[in-house]
């Protein structure tokens, strides 16, 4: 597979991407003229509150969106491009899923205790899977 922006004027693309110029030029691949070789990749998920359709966690009205969550469409934590457009749709299905059962909602009057027993270092956890 390949990517070409040769069609577009030289100067333009030597303005508008000098990295990624400079950098393929190196490798012998001239982007004015020539296409980009690229290959399919994994597209790695960064970890992320899992949620529904509508947003909601594990936790019953709990929700989760933007950074935090992990949707599953294009990975967590992850606010570019596509995902924009994941964050405002999301925020808008949980607005909804909300406004359906707010008064359902028994707001507890005091707060659990934290329970420490499902956390994990993610620093060690990074360099096990890392080794």
């Amino acid at each position: 597979m390949f990517l070409d922006i040769s069609h577009q004027p030289a100067s333009e693309i030597k303005r508008h991407f000098p990295t990624i110029y400079h950098k393929l030029a190196t490798l012998g691949i001239d982007i004015t003229n020539e296409q980009i070789p690229i290959i399919p990749a994994a597209h790695y998920t960064c970890v992320g509150v899992m949620v529904d359709h509508y947003g909601q966690t594990d936790l019953r009205h709990l929700y989760a969106i933007g950074e935090v969550s992990y949707i599953g469409l294009h990975g967590a934590n992850r606010l570019a491009s596509n995902s924009l457009l994941e964050c405002l749709v999301y925020r808008c299905s949980a607005a909804k899923q909300i406004k359906q059962h707010i008064e359902q909602i028994d707001m507890p009057s005091t707060l659990s205790k934290w329970n420490e027993n499902q956390c994990h270092n993610l620093d060690e956890q990074v360099v096990i899977q890392h080794n």
